[in-house]
């Protein structure tokens, strides 16, 4: 027994000086560790966080509206007995406005009717506007079997400016004015249904044109067929329209035989 204790002693006092001696190795580890820490200055790689930038939003765009220059034009309105013809004074491309005596309807100067331009002309920028009867200032008829045509030529001849000619001819322009033949006509007033009802009419047959000589007062026909050089004929042109829906007389021109 006396034996045994003084050993057991021993061991106990070796385990505790290597624990003591583990122990203080450890804590020398630690204070290097601290030291180092001490000296090291720490320098971030990583920069801190950007705040964002929005750059500002594009200016609008002005609002601007190109307008195209309208073109200057020639406009023809076809009456149920004239016709109108209204010309912009750039229309044939001079340095200048065209002057009102350098336009007419018509190539035959002498042609009766109202072939030049209106009085309204001689205000600064307004348009040419001249106004004749269907069948005056040369005017040409034509019937196809869809219309009745009105022909006739819009004529410029300016005049030499200053001595100097800029054009050597007259320049022509084609005017036409169609009417109709042939209309729908339709039945009596019905009474409205849910399907859509059209009716037409035709009619055939042959016409009974008549021309005599009326008085001063158009109410009755002149008796006398006598007439004297330079006295006013009046005639009057009819056409029967007996079972025939109403017609509408056009006179082209009269000959004296």
């Amino acid at each position: 027994m006396s034996v045994s204790q003084p050993f057991a002693l021993g061991v106990v006092l070796s385990t505790l000086c290597v624990f003591v001696t583990h122990s203080q190795g450890f804590a020398a580890w630690l204070g290097d560790i601290s030291r180092n820490r001490a000296r090291t200055r720490v320098r971030p790689d990583i920069p801190g966080p950007i705040s964002p930038r929005l750059s500002p939003p594009p200016a609008p765009a002005p609002d601007v509206q190109l307008r195209a220059q309208e073109r200057p034009r020639i406009r023809v309105q076809c009456g149920e007995a004239t016709v109108r013809v209204s010309v912009d004074r750039l229309y044939f491309g001079e340095p200048g406005p065209v002057s009102a005596a350098s336009l007419r309807l018509g190539e035959d100067p002498r042609a009766p009717g109202s072939c030049t331009p209106e009085p309204t002309a001689s205000v600064p920028g307004a348009a040419l506007v001249i106004t004749a009867r269907l069948h005056e200032c040369g005017s040409v008829s034509r019937v196809t079997p869809q219309a009745l045509v009105y022909l006739n030529k819009l004529v410029y001849s300016p005049s030499p400016a200053g001595g100097v000619l800029e054009r050597a001819s007259p320049v022509l322009v084609p005017l036409e004015c169609h009417y109709r033949r042939k209309h729908r006509v339709s039945s009596e007033a019905v009474r409205p249904t849910w399907l859509p009802f059209t009716s037409t009419r035709s009619a055939g047959g042959l016409l009974r044109f008549s021309l005599r000589t009326m008085n001063e007062d158009w109410g009755s026909p002149r008796l006398s067929s006598v007439f004297y050089l330079g006295e006013t004929v009046r005639l009057e042109a009819a056409v029967s329209s007996q079972g025939h829906p109403p017609l509408r007389l056009f006179v082209d021109r009269c000959v004296a035989t």
